[in-house]
């Protein structure tokens, strides 16, 4: 499976990051995504799903498939054989701490923690991410771009 992550922050006067994922490579009926409970160096459990919202999970030629919340921080998806899911949601992000997301029209913070799902038994595999953001930007982050996307070799790397 390869995943690859699209974060528009390109409308932050909003407070909402819009992220998008593609996954291909596709082989089961079902397909479980995480969201990060806890944040490394912090030692408490946090309800990062709460900022969660608008949802949209789409197999091949955009087919909605249906999913459901099977707890606190799993989504439950019937993939019925895809080999391509295309995720999109949004992430409010108006929380001023290290651990948290923050956008407004000077700048954005992000702890990946709380904003980016995982794939169940893919933590190990590469990401790529891709960053839209305002015009005049400079972006920030623990590594360099190749093409305008930054290679992770796993998800605990970003």
């Amino acid at each position: 499976m390869k995943c690859s992550i699209k974060l528009d922050i390109s409308k932050p006067q909003q407070k909402y990051l819009c992220v998008s994922y593609v996954i291909t490579g596709l082989d089961s009926p079902e397909l479980i995504l995480n969201f990060p409970t806890w944040t490394p160096g912090s030692y408490l459990i946090r309800e990062y799903q709460n900022q969660v919202t608008s949802i949209e999970i789409c197999g091949d030629h955009n087919k909605k498939l249906s999913y459901e919340k099977i707890n606190k921080c799993q989504w439950k998806v019937k993939t019925k054989n895809q080999k391509r899911l295309h995720l999109t949601y949004r992430v409010y992000a108006n929380e001023l701490k290290v651990r948290a997301a923050y956008t407004d029209h000077e700048f954005t913070y992000i702890n990946p923690s709380s904003a980016f799902f995982h794939i169940d038994k893919m933590l190990d595999h590469p990401v790529d991410v891709s960053i839209n953001a305002p015009s005049g930007w400079d972006l920030a982050l623990a590594k360099r771009a190749k093409k305008g996307v930054y290679h992770y070799s796993d998800f605990d790397e970003m």
